[in-house]
């Protein structure tokens, strides 16, 4: 990544491409494909951006779009020294379960496996079970709102 480009700069124009996902402003279709960019030069430096567009999603519609769209590619790509880190993150982070439960992976590659165990050890096997996460991280997170 450019370190000319603020992190915080980035993840906020990558949600508003999400958000113009249908629409023709592509002002912000630059943080889309610097965070594909990334993931192909810079593998230890996508996964942090990766991880932090996972914790800084501002709804569940934006964190499905990062499990489906980087968090994918990083995963079928580059997962597999990453795979003691995917473990880690599963078991630690309702947000990124539910992410890693809106990738899908190639069979072909070697983080297949570990993402159809971690579906099955938390019982992720079909779109309601995810949805279910989802509802519980936004409401637990709703509920810690300041009033």
């Amino acid at each position: 990544m450019d370190d000319t480009v603020d992190r915080q700069v980035l993840l906020a124009a990558y949600f508003k491409n999400f958000e113009n996902t249908y629409s023709e402003d592509l002002s912000s279709f630059w943080a889309h494909e610097l965070m594909h960019e990334l993931i192909d030069k810079d593998k230890d430096k996508a996964w942090e951006v990766i991880l932090d567009l996972i914790d800084f999603a501002p709804n569940k519609e934006s964190l499905a779009y990062v499990g489906a769209d980087v968090l994918e590619e990083f995963l079928n790509c580059r997962g597999t020294r990453f795979i003691d880190s995917i473990e880690h993150e599963a078991n630690s982070s309702k947000r990124f379960l539910y992410a890693l439960a809106n990738s899908w992976i190639n069979k072909e590659a070697e983080s297949y496996k570990v993402h159809q165990s971690i579906m099955k050890r938390f019982e992720i096997l079909d779109e309601c079970a995810a949805d279910s996460i989802a509802a519980e991280i936004f409401s637990e997170e709703k509920d810690r709102e300041p009033e």
